[in-house]
């Protein structure tokens, strides 16, 4: 048997796993060994990991058993739990109400009876009722209650404690509610005065996407001088949180983020496309859409889900009935429909009947009321420039030269400005979160490196640029550096296997704009380029270590082509996705890069779902794998996440276990 010691040690493991159904499973093995084998003085540890592992894998239904038994075991053996298990179980109370209101079938009276269990709890062992009160109004605003506001009083004069949401999270709740009773000036006030604090942690799970989501709004109704720049921001902010559009100049904690969030947040993801669609970009609100189609269909919770449809409906109401968009084409795998129109049609009976389930639970009409004023939305008056505010320093209309150029045919930069100093700032400010700051940047040392005829270097820094602006989803910003860069590249007669690169980015901004047949056109002469670079000779006198290098380069932006191609053709449910993505992944082997033959076969994986699964199986192990050999973590744990949920739903629930515990 294991000692406390290494049982603790083994929970903690599985504790700091990312988030997802094989945490789940790795933590529900843990809780089953300890029962089996002992020791018991861990098992109030182990229980606590898989109820906080469910709730933050969106399975919060689940956590509900192994909550009580944790319950009934801190009755029966308080001194098997010390301060933090105690503190985790009386957390977890916040948890049990506010998750599991998601789920329809959970009964009101359960719900009441957990709040009023936690409220007596919480007295008995000392805490403050900052958190049960917040509480009491969350299930109040969600049934519709006319005690709502006098809750809500209630909690905002209650002093926080150990148990009281982070400095982040309460005010964002109490932002929402006032934005929720018309209170902008109000609402905004208290988000700002968070934002503008430093003490203010600025990052949970849910925050700030959740907030900025609906603060965006908040800007456009006040419509006061600067809200609508606020507006915009927010917007970006919101989406840059959710991961945009790329993982292209995220750091490490951020792609970690965004990969353990991919499947949650689903009202903040809503939110974003209604936002477009009410502020006249119809297209992006379809991009959007599309981004995030699986929520429509497999978004969980049901509440999250539901949350999802009701602004997505909103989305659609406004594009459909109000700009006449129904015969917009709109590329989804669930449901199988075609257009905008078809995909309202399907929408409404969805929700209305989602949103029912929920009514009937609650003996109000709460839900569908809520429902239906959220498609009663227009379009605000005035559309809403997206485009990313290009600085006067950072513009640049001069033609590009077409004649090979030198230093001596240009005039000199300043002296007192460094474009590779400019571009080290860039890269910095993407890491902040600055990405419009960025993409200035980048453009001024464009300028500065092409003023100097070092035309190469603008143009590496006019696609650096370009895909700033594709992860934004500002594509005509994002195409116009992108043609820029690829014009000075040839120009400056960049090597190919440099220069094809920046192509492929092009394309992807091209297909994103619905601008098929120029993307394909595109694709397909870069890898004409690439394949005639690849079958002449090496110059001669070229030392042999250059030539593979040169070669493996040429090698790595053939098979770009490819995964690009097998990425377009997945996102708009299109066959061959599934074949060109394993291919890709397998000569990204054969190059030695194994990350990302690893982001390839899981591409390969999702696509082959379906379709063969057991290819899906055996393409989603061979990611898992490879992110093992890299030793990439989180994106590990995304791949098993999928390999689990796979397995699981063909029935070889022992494999996936094994899969879960082996982490």
């Amino acid at each position: 048997m294991r000692s406390i010691d290494e049982a603790n040690r083994d929970i903690t493991i599985v504790r700091q796993l990312p988030n997802g159904h094989a945490k789940s499973a790795a933590a529900r093995a843990e809780v089953d060994r300890i029962d089996a084998e002992g020791p018991l003085e861990a098992k109030a540890y182990a229980l606590n990991t898989l109820v906080e592992a469910y709730y933050f894998s969106d399975e919060e239904e689940k956590a509900f058993v192994p909550f009580t038994q944790e319950v009934a075991w801190y009755d029966a053996h308080p001194e098997w739990f010390d301060e933090m298990d105690k503190s985790n179980l009386f957390w977890s109370f916040k948890w049990m109400v506010s998750g599991l209101r998601y789920y329809p079938n959970v009964p009101l009276a359960q719900l009441e009876a957990t709040l009023a269990d936690m409220e007596n709890r919480y007295a008995v062992a000392g805490y403050g009722m900052d958190a049960p009160y917040q509480m009491k109004w969350w299930l109040a605003r969600h049934i519709g209650s006319p005690d709502t506001q006098a809750l809500f009083d209630q909690w905002q004069r209650q002093a926080r404690d150990d148990m009281s949401d982070c400095e982040l999270c309460s005010p964002a709740d109490r932002c929402e509610y006032l934005f929720e009773l018309g209170l902008d000036d109000e609402g905004l006030r208290v988000l700002e005065g968070v934002f503008a604090d430093s003490s203010i942690r600025q990052e949970c799970f849910s925050e700030p996407a959740s907030i900025l989501a609906k603060a965006q709004f908040a800007y456009l109704r006040r419509g006061g001088p600067g809200d609508k720049a606020s507006a915009i921001s927010a917007h970006h902010r919101c989406r840059s949180y959710l991961g945009g559009t790329s993982s292209f100049g995220m750091s490490a904690r951020d792609a970690n983020r965004v990969q353990e969030r991919a499947h949650a947040l689903s009202e903040a993801r809503g939110l974003c496309v209604e936002f477009l669609a009410r502020t006249h970009n119809p297209q992006a609100a379809m991009r959007l859409l599309e981004d995030n189609r699986s929520f429509l269909v497999h978004a969980t919770p049901p509440l999250a889900r539901l949350d999802f449809l009701k602004h997505v409906g909103a989305a659609l109401h406004v594009m459909v009935d109000e700009d006449n968009l129904g015969d917009e084409p709109v590329a989804l795998q669930e449901p199988r429909v075609a257009t905008l129109g078809e995909l309202w049609a399907w929408l409404q009976p969805e929700a209305e009947a989602l949103a029912a389930q929920f009514d009937n639970r609650n003996d109000t009409t709460n839900q569908t009321d809520l429902l239906h004023r959220a498609w009663q939305a227009t379009t605000f008056a005035e559309p809403l420039d997206l485009h990313i505010a290009i600085a006067a320093d950072a513009r640049s209309d001069a033609p590009v030269a077409t004649d090979g150029a030198g230093p001596d045919a240009t005039a000199e930069a300043p002296a007192e400005e460094d474009p590779q100093s400019l571009l080290k700032q860039a890269d910095g400010e993407f890491a902040a979160g600055r990405a419009t700051g960025a993409i200035n940047t980048y453009l001024r040392a464009a300028n500065l490196f092409t003023s100097q005829g070092r035309l190469s270097d603008g143009g590496f820094a006019l696609a650096e640029a370009g895909r700033g602006a594709l992860i934004l989803d500002d594509l005509d910003t994002a195409t116009e550096c992108l043609t820029r860069a690829s014009k000075l590249l040839v120009v400056s007669n960049t090597p190919t296997q440099f220069a094809a690169p920046v192509q492929i980015v092009l394309a992807e901004a091209l297909f994103r704009n619905r601008k098929e047949a120029e993307a394909s056109a595109l694709l397909d002469n870069t890898a004409n380029t690439i394949e005639t670079a690849m079958a002449a000779k090496a110059p001669e006198g070229e030392a042999p270590d250059l030539t593979t290098r040169r070669e493996n380069d040429l090698r790595w932006a053939r098979t770009r082509v490819d995964e690009m191609r097998a990425e377009n053709l997945f996102r708009n449910a299109e066959p061959g996705a599934a074949a060109l993505a394993q291919h890709a992944g397998e000569s990204y082997g054969q190059l030695g890069m194994i990350e990302q033959a690893a982001g390839a076969f899981q591409l390969a994986g999702e696509a082959w779902q379906g379709i063969d699964d057991e290819q899906a199986v055996w393409c989603l192990q061979s990611a898992v794998e490879g992110y093992q050999i890299a030793v990439r973590r989180p994106q590990k744990q995304q791949a098993v996440n999928q390999l689990v949920v796979l397995l699981q739903k063909l029935g070889r629930t022992d494999e996936a276990t094994a899969v879960a515990t082996d982490l």
